[in-house]
C-alpha cells in the first residue's frame, strides 16, 4: 500500500510537469471560433476573474491527496514565482516522497527507496520544449488561470484570449483551432470551474475546482481538486485528487533543496523510469 502510493503520487507530480510541457510546442490547424462575447463584456469578465486570483508571497498547503482507493497525506509549500515543494506523508506523518521545482533545477527524493536525482531546468528544456514553468504550476494548484509561457497572467494578456459560450457555460480559452490549446471554464461568480490543457494529438490536462472559499489574501482558492491527465504516446494516464485542503498564507518557510547523503542519487531519466513506466 505504501509503495503503490508513492509510486503513484511520483508519477502524478512527474507528468504534471511533463504534461504541461507537451501541450507547448504550438502549431495551428483550421481556426473555426463560435460566436464571441463582445469586447467590453469579455473584458469585464476578464478582470473580475483575474480578481478572484490570490496575492500572496508565501502559502502552506495541506490536503489529503487521493488516488483511486490509495490516498495519503501531502503538503505543498510554494514561494510565489521561485520555489514548489510537494512532500506526501501517508503513514504517522513521516515524509516519503518529495519534490521540489526551482527556476533552475528539479529536485525529486524518495525516501522509501532511498533515491534521488536532480535535473537542470535547461537540461529537461532540451528534452521537452518549453522548460518548467513555476507560475503555471501554482496557478494549476491554487485554481487560477494562467498563460502558457512567462510570468503570471495579467490585465495585459487579455487579447491573447478569445471568450465564448458553451451552453450555460462561459469560456476563455486561446484561439480555436491553434495549439497548445488552453482553456478555462468560468463560474457564475467569476470564479474558475475548470482548466483544460491539450496539444491536439491526445496529450490532455483537466483540472477541476470546488468548493471555491474565500483566501485571507483576497481572491478564492479551491477546497477540493480534481486533476486527469491523459499522455497517449507515453501510454500514461491518471486521475488524482486533492481534498480537505487547507491554506496558510502566514506560515514562514526557506526552501531547502539539500540532499542527504543517505539518498543513492541516479539520473533524472532513470527516476522517471522508476514511476513511469
Amino acid at each position: 500500500m505504501k509503495r503503490a502510493i508513492i509510486v503513484s503520487a511520483g508519477a502524478l507530480l512527474l507528468a504534471v510537469i511533463l504534461g504541461l510541457e507537451s501541450c507547448r510546442t504550438a502549431k495551428d490547424l483550421a481556426d473555426n471560433d463560435p460566436a464571441m462575447l463582445s469586447y467590453t463584456a469579455g473584458k469585464d469578465l476578464y478582470e473580475a476573474l483575474l480578481a478572484e486570483i490570490p496575492d500572496y508571497d508565501k502559502v502552506s498547503i495541506k490536503c489529503l491527496f487521493t488516488l483511486g482507493n490509495l490516498s495519503s497525506r501531502a503538503q505543498v509549500r510554494m514561494i510565489k514565482g521561485e520555489f514548489v515543494q510537494v512532500s506526501f506523508m501517508p503513514v504517522l506523518g513521516i515524509e516519503m516522497l518529495r519534490l521540489m521545482l526551482t527556476p533552475d533545477s528539479i529536485y525529486v527524493m524518495d525516501r522509501l527507496n532511498g533515491i534521488a536525482a536532480v535535473e537542470a531546468v535547461s537540461a529537461l528544456s532540451q528534452k521537452i520544449p518549453g522548460g518548467a514553468g513555476i507560475p503555471q504550476i501554482q496557478s494549476l494548484l491554487l485554481g487560477a488561470p494562467f498563460k502558457l509561457s512567462g510570468n503570471n497572467i495579467t490585465e495585459n494578456d487579455y487579447d491573447k484570449f478569445r471568450w465564448s459560450t458553451d451552453g450555460d457555460k462561459t469560456v476563455l480559452h486561446t484561439p480555436y483551432g491553434k495549439y497548445p490549446e488552453l482553456k478555462f471554464t468560468v463560474g457564475k461568480d467569476a470564479d474558475l470551474a475548470q482548466t483544460h490543457l491539450s496539444d491536439g494529438e491526445g496529450n490532455t490536462l483537466i483540472s477541476t475546482y470546488s468548493m471555491r472559499k474565500k483566501a485571507k489574501t483576497g481572491g478564492s482558492v479551491p477546497g477540493e481538486v480534481s486533476i486527469t491527465i491523459s499522455l497517449p504516446g507515453k501510454y500514461f494516464a491518471v486521475k488524482a485528487g486533492m481534498n480537505e485542503i487547507t491554506y496558510d498564507w502566514e506560515k514562514t518557510f526557506e526552501p531547502d533543496t539539500a540532499i542527504s547523503k543517505r539518498y543513492t542519487r541516479i539520473s533524472f531519466d532513470d527516476f522517471i523510469k522508476t514511476y513511469i513506466k
